[in-house]
């Protein structure tokens, strides 16, 4: 899987520090998400579990392409992945070492063997709902939800929905996902399914 390639440039002291993060893997249990391409809307979602396993589910706007699970483990400074079934993708030979470069409470950072990196954010408790609203009623409420998304859901995504939705034939439906911000650092996708 693709990740984002940063660098972190830590003093001795910090290192040690966070050295003694990588190593609680009581930090790296839950629900997690990542963005590995910024090309396309690709997302990982990983629910990794205190028991050593965990499942992952690759996505390209809500239809799920990919999935794996396994096993997972702290290696020094590394997450050991070792891959125990796939679908829709090739199952890895030999365990998979991620070095971790950042361990905060809602976020972690890895790099890849192939030196790409990404940032896995935790997982927002959310739930789903729905109603139904006569099309003048629409870009009131998503001007009022847009209010309460700290970002990837402002004014531009707000206009280009509503265009979709206007010229999309009554008996249609389209489905639009925007990855955003909220609470700080945690990442939660909002998902709009429109039935014409």
């Amino acid at each position: 899987m693709g990740f984002f390639n940063h660098e972190i440039h830590e003093t001795h002291e910090k290192k040690n520090t966070m050295t003694t993060a990588f190593k609680d893997t009581n930090r790296f249990v839950g629900h997690w998400i990542a963005w590995p391409f910024s090309s396309d809307n690709t997302r990982m979602e990983y629910d990794i579990h205190a028991n050593g396993q965990f499942e992952a589910v690759v996505f390209r706007g809500e239809k799920d392409f990919a999935s794996a699970t396994g096993n997972w483990d702290l290696v020094e400074d590394a997450v050991r992945w070792t891959y125990t079934t796939c679908k829709g993708m090739p199952r890895p030979r030999r365990p998979q070492i991620n070095k971790v470069l950042l361990v905060e409470e809602n976020r972690f950072r890895v790099l890849e063997e192939s030196g790409m990196g990404t940032e896995f954010w935790r997982g927002v408790k959310c739930g789903e709902s729905s109603a139904n609203f006569d099309i003048e009623e629409v870009q009131p409420l998503l001007k009022k939800i847009m209010k309460f998304v700290e970002s990837g859901f402002a004014a531009r995504e707000v206009s280009a929905l509503m265009e979709r939705i206007k010229v999309t034939p009554v008996e249609k439906n389209i489905a639009v996902d925007f990855p955003n911000c909220f609470s700080g650092s945690s990442i939660s996708d909002l998902f709009w399914r429109v039935h014409g």
